[in-house]
């Protein structure tokens, strides 16, 4: 199976006084925008001042538009990390994963060299700007305007190349729009 795995990654300060507020506010608003991309919150990991939202799209079915679910998704989160203040960058990596419901109560444990490079992408990219893989990129191209970026070193294995998205391409709004059953109008600044 293939899975897309964004991970966004620092989200500003530690859960302290006021700032914790708006982490906390951030993140209640991130899940619904990553339920509405068709995506699933895998985990928070947070160490000192940083923390790491780990979302995946395909896993543990995938889609033909899980790819650009997941950019689209991505590219939300960091307009939402913006709003809130916060300091904000992203990478989606896709590839294959083991994915399996170990304990038998529907959550998925996910592993895999993709979800690695997600977070190596995260680490690497300036902020608010999200990374990709040469992966990712050849498979969202049509939706989003995608740029080279370079190659991010990787302990033990060859240099990823990595790309830089840089929005959606054309008129295609609907893709960074969650994934909705109606048409809402009059809410175009919301979404």
């Amino acid at each position: 199976s293939s899975a897309c795995w964004p991970s966004s990654s620092p989200l500003g300060a530690g859960p302290v006084g006021a700032e914790g507020g708006v982490l906390v506010d951030f993140i209640a608003q991130a899940v619904a925008v990553v339920a509405g991309h068709g995506g699933d919150l895998r985990q928070i990991d947070g160490s000192g001042s940083a923390y790491q939202l780990v979302l995946g799209f395909g896993a543990p079915t995938s889609t033909p538009d899980d790819v650009n679910a997941a950019v689209g998704c991505c590219l939300r989160l960091l307009r939402l990390a913006e709003a809130h203040g916060l300091v904000a960058s992203a990478g989606v990596a896709t590839g294959e994963v083991f994915c399996a419901d170990l304990g038998g109560h529907g959550e998925y444990v996910v592993v895999g060299d993709s979800v690695n490079h997600a977070a190596r992408l995260a680490a690497h990219a300036d902020p608010t700007v999200l990374l990709v893989d040469d992966t990712t990129a050849r498979r969202c191209s049509s939706h989003f305007a995608i740029a080279p970026a370079g190659t991010i070193p990787l302990k033990g294995r060859t240099d990823e190349i990595a790309h830089t998205v840089a929005g959606l391409r054309g008129d295609r709004r609907a893709a960074t729009a969650p994934r909705v059953a109606h048409f809402t109008v009059g809410r175009d600044r919301e979404l």
